[in-house]
């Protein structure tokens, strides 16, 4: 993907998405702080998710993979990617992944990742 189709696809995918149920938007508020000599601005959420009722899992997992293939940007070199955030806090709210040392699959034109270490494409 050419970066100046980035903003243009970012907010393509984010309507799907929105659409699908697959990003959460978050209502927040803006709050400007204040750390001489620093200033900076937050978003602080306007409700608060507790944890999910039942036992807690004991095993530690990454919460960023596998990444949600709705949430699939596109590619933007052969080690990167881009997704959008699933909590929703500001408009075009994506990032850049990074795949080192995971496992990418291309499914339908779309990138799915798991832990397994290397990345492959079918």
């Amino acid at each position: 993907m050419h970066v100046s189709d980035l903003r243009t696809r970012i907010r393509d995918v984010t309507r799907a998405a929105l659409d699908t149920g697959a990003l959460v938007p978050l209502a927040t508020r803006p709050e400007r702080c204040f750390e001489p000599p620093f200033s900076y601005h937050l978003r602080v959420a306007l409700t608060r998710r507790g944890p999910a009722p039942g036992p807690v899992a004991a095993v530690r997992r990454n919460p960023f993979l596998p990444f949600e293939p709705d949430l699939h940007v596109g590619d933007v070199g052969p080690d990167h990617a881009v997704i959008l955030n699933k909590f929703k806090v500001l408009d075009d709210h994506a990032y850049p992944f990074f795949y080192s040392g995971v496992s990418a699959t291309t499914v339908s034109g779309r990138i799915r990742v798991s832990d397994e270490g290397r990345r492959g494409e079918s």
